[in-house]
């Protein structure tokens, strides 16, 4: 058993708050850098909870964000668990690497025990060499990937890191790990790709592992999301015409197992009425989905990791998006 008795953030070891003889940062990866949003055209809470509407209101409120600067650790000796948590050699479980367990009072994926007493059965697997983490809570949601995850290895690659191994999640053959396999040909051929699922614990010799560039519900850094956006475009767009009319779309979710919209067959039908394409995300490729959202005018859905695919939209795009009261 391996106990986790004291938590650690990034911020605390960049100002020396708590610092792990283990831990070294190795500088800044992406400079820091503000941006703003447009308010929404319109908010539409009438039928929310006025708990829910407050929550609304506040956060679409805030159009100004100071991205932070996002900085590259090294730490020496580190278990990689769960969905990406990283507990250090002398006991500290970084909280970035788990704070949307944490910030709900949840105990990580992969580790045991309660919020007061959390154990590893064991550090795991040894991993030699410079092994670079790319594997965060929700990794296998399509849009966070996007958000989270894509820009790591471009940025490492721009910054001339150089590398042994890749740990990414164990996501099964399909879309999401063809851009993993794509991103890794593209900027780091020669090293060792480990897909590592939640259960068994990896005991990295030298973990490289990047701040988090996106902090829910709001922080996406701009530079992040530049990458994001470029390397999508340059590795899976696709410059053929799509065979349908896309400048409006409807995102349907009806054929996935979550976020069902009760009253579907009246809104498709009075959508079709007025020019929509009834659009599956998951029926499409990546560059398909690219290239209707470069193409679209007016994209309509719920929310969910669909939407992500609005960065390759232009700026003159409209969207009306659905909320479930009960998600945030």
């Amino acid at each position: 058993m391996f106990q986790i008795d004291k938590i650690v953030s990034c911020g605390d070891l960049i100002h020396g708050r708590k610092k792990p003889v283990t831990s070294t940062i190795l500088g800044t990866l992406l400079e820091a850098e503000a941006y703003s949003r447009k308010a929404p055209f319109h908010l539409d809470t009438e039928y929310l909870s006025s708990e829910s509407k407050d929550y609304f209101e506040s956060m679409l409120s805030q159009l100004h964000c100071d991205a932070p600067p996002i900085s590259l650790f090294q730490f020496s000796n580190a278990t990689v668990v769960g969905q990406g948590t990283v507990i250090l050699a002398d006991g500290s479980l970084v909280h970035d690497s788990a704070a949307e367990f944490l910030s709900h009072q949840q105990v990580p994926h992969g580790v045991h025990g309660t919020l007061d007493n959390m154990v590893l059965n064991e550090r795991g697997v040894e991993i030699n060499g410079v092994t670079i983490l790319v594997k965060r809570p929700w990794y296998r949601n399509f849009g966070h990937y996007l958000v989270d995850l894509m820009p790591i290895l471009p940025s490492l690659c721009d910054a001339g890191v150089e590398v042994d191994n890749i740990i990414y999640g164990d996501v099964p053959p399909g879309a999401l790990r063809e851009i993993m396999l794509r991103c890794t040909e593209s900027y780091f051929p020669a090293v060792n790709v480990i897909f590592s699922d939640d259960e068994n614990p990896l005991n990295v010799k030298h973990l490289l592992y990047v701040q988090p560039v996106h902090v829910p519900p709001l922080m996406k850094h701009p530079i992040a999301l530049r990458y994001t956006k470029d390397v999508s475009i340059q590795l899976f767009g696709d410059d053929s015409t799509p065979k349908f009319d896309c400048r409006r779309l409807y995102l349907s979710r009806q054929k996935v197992s979550s976020r069902h919209i009760l009253n579907n067959e009246e809104l498709e039908e009075y959508l079709s009425s007025q020019g929509f394409f009834i659009f599956y995300p998951e029926e499409f490729s990546f560059g398909e989905q690219i290239a209707a959202f470069q193409r679209a005018e007016v994209i309509v859905g719920a929310k969910g990791a669909a939407f992500t695919n609005l960065i390759f939209c232009s700026q003159n795009a409209h969207a009306l998006l659905f909320f479930f009261f009960f998600f945030h």
